[in-house]
């Protein structure tokens, strides 16, 4: 199993409105920059503001809404294709499936003043105790950094050429 971890904490998060939403997961190199994940073909993803897994533009009821204290990690089973998270420690399943392609983390903003923390790895995490045992860790496996660091930098220099 291939694994990649991400753990958004927020630290300050703005009163919600229309306009305002965090929301993370993986995408495609062909996904986006102007989009949240999971709001196009390319990228899947977990809103904060609605609580909802996203892919294509589809968006279902997942879990609660996450924000300001809460740390959410996003596991990628890259031999299964799926994908699934926890918040705050708690394992929420899986979260969506049909993940294809080469996979980056992807993190969408849209909160004026809004500040996450990020730990973006393939290593697999040290875990909290209610996080022990957890199913979804037996037989996990690394990527060579090498090949993250590189795809991440091709990535991210291709985001901010804007």
């Amino acid at each position: 199993m291939s694994h990649c971890h991400s753990t958004p904490h927020m630290s300050r998060s703005p009163p919600l409105n229309l306009f305002s939403a965090i929301g993370f997961g993986v995408g495609t190199k062909f996904a986006s920059k102007d989009m949240m994940p999971g709001w196009e073909s390319h990228s899947w993803g977990y809103h904060g503001d609605d609580g909802k897994k996203f892919h294509g533009g589809q968006g279902t009821s997942y879990s609660s809404t996450f924000g300001k204290g809460d740390t959410v990690k996003c596991r990628v089973d890259q031999s299964a294709r799926t994908m699934f998270f926890t918040k705050n420690g708690v394992d929420l399943g899986e979260a969506l499936n049909d993940l294809r392609g080469r996979l980056y983390p992807v993190l969408g903003i849209m909160s004026h003043g809004a500040k996450v923390a990020t730990n973006f790895t393939w290593e697999p995490p040290a875990l909290p105790a209610q996080d022990k045992g957890d199913k979804h860790d037996s037989g996990i496996t690394s990527l060579p950094p090498r090949q993250w660091r590189r795809g991440s930098r091709e990535h991210f220099r291709h985001a901010n050429r804007k």
